[in-house]
């Protein structure tokens, strides 16, 4: 496929000219697609172990994510019924701090802190930060919320941290190459790219594996549901262990990436393009400029591969002349006509518009307010479409 050779030339290109330098002297990459090519370095550096650093805590949000699977918690679930402990601080007791609140960074625990306690707990102590917010109100990106996680982890399974994920995590998914012993839950655990595209792929096939349902695809949905649903409308939000980036509601992509001393690891997740980018780099400074680059311009090659191999699929699967035909509103009787020009999609109108191709079925009318038309099929041939809160039946 040309768009394959086209993209794969591409992906070298900028890895090339940003590795092999001082700022990063070595970079690997893959670039998986459900429905097309997979591109990578090469293949026996796909085994290649390193640390991910932060992207521990998706893993770690996936162990909890399997206990609530379990009914042995829920999101909902007091810290404290876990852990019989004090944990809220002096002043910020109005809330109690939850399993959701730890997984999505809200239990008001910073980042860092002078004022520091001690919680002791049946089976273990953790030194904390006190809060410097009610659980709930505000996002305070802290290690401490998964450090947490990992005892409730063990409390709630019987089993060392390591043991738990082994067994529901690693062993079922084949990650040969994951090493989680010495984590601490935000951090630490060693992995491949091989292995962490298998991570990954658990989430863009809705907790699926092997075809078969291995978690429930409704608490896989709820990673990135709790952000869009909570009522703050920002782009770049945090869900149950994964950053969550949304567009007018609906989500773009699923994030994380691991920075420390020496090593930078992504791994980045497109739902709606079923496809997902890994990076692995060691650079001296995480933070340096040409990193950020790097990261960048190889997030964006593989979110216009993904976009574009999508819409040639889609193309495949339901030609646009199914969707060419007079319809007609069924309370008002207003009558619109969709032609084919220029192979696009034509909205005949007072004005007429192109048609711009969301998915298999929706569209963005092209005009300065956009528009989005649901079209509906059945038996692979379309018949109405919404738009607003009418429906337009298609007459032929």
């Amino acid at each position: 496929m040309m768009l394959a050779s086209y993209y794969s030339k591409q992906l070298e290109y900028v890895k090339n000219r940003y590795s092999a330098t001082p700022q990063i002297p070595q970079s690997l990459y893959l670039l998986y697609s459900q429905e097309g090519d997979t591109f990578s370095s090469s293949e026996e550096q796909l085994s290649r172990k390193f640390s991910i650093a932060s992207i521990t805590k998706s893993i770690t949000a996936m162990g909890i994510l399997f206990l609530i699977d379990q009914k042995k918690l829920s999101l909902e679930t007091p810290l404290d019924s876990v852990l019989p402990a004090t944990w809220e601080s002096k002043g910020f007791q109005s809330r109690k701090i939850t399993i959701l609140d730890l997984l999505r960074h809200r239990s008001g625990i910073p980042y860092r802190s002078s004022y520091m306690k001690m919680v002791k707990y049946k089976g273990g102590s953790l030194f904390i930060p006190e809060q410097i917010a009610v659980a709930g109100e505000r996002y305070f990106y802290s290690n401490y919320n998964y450090y947490i996680l990992k005892a409730i982890i063990e409390k709630v399974s019987g089993k060392t941290y390591s043991e738990y994920l082994k067994e529901s995590l690693l062993d079922p998914l084949g990650m040969q190459d994951t090493q989680t012993r010495g984590s601490n839950g935000a951090g630490g655990i060693i992995t491949s790219l091989r292995d962490l595209a298998k991570f990954g792929k658990l989430i863009l096939h809705r907790g699926r594996l092997h075809g078969k349902p291995f978690i429930s695809e409704q608490l896989i949905r709820k990673i990135w549901l709790t952000a869009l649903n909570d009522g703050i409308d920002e782009e770049d939000e945090y869900g149950l262990g994964w950053h969550v980036q949304q567009e007018n509601g609906v989500v773009t992509s699923l994030y994380h990436a691991g920075n420390w001393f020496g090593t930078f690891s992504l791994i980045h997740l497109f739902p709606q393009e079923k496809g997902m980018l890994l990076l692995w780099a060691n650079p001296p400074n995480y933070q340096s400029k040409s990193l950020l680059e790097y990261r960048w311009k190889m997030v964006g090659l593989a979110k216009s591969y993904l976009h574009n191999l999508r819409i040639y699929t889609l193309n495949k699967t339901l030609p646009l002349n199914k969707f060419v035909g007079l319809y007609r509103a069924g309370d008002s009787h207003a009558q619109t006509k969709i032609s084919l020009r220029q192979k696009k999609l034509v909205l005949e109108s007072d004005i007429s518009t192109f048609l711009k191709r969301l998915d298999l079925t929706s569209f963005i009318v092209e005009q300065k307010k956009k528009t989005t038309i649901h079209f509906v099929e059945k038996d692979g041939e379309i018949i109405g479409f919404m738009a607003g809160k009418e429906f337009y039946n298609k007459v032929f």
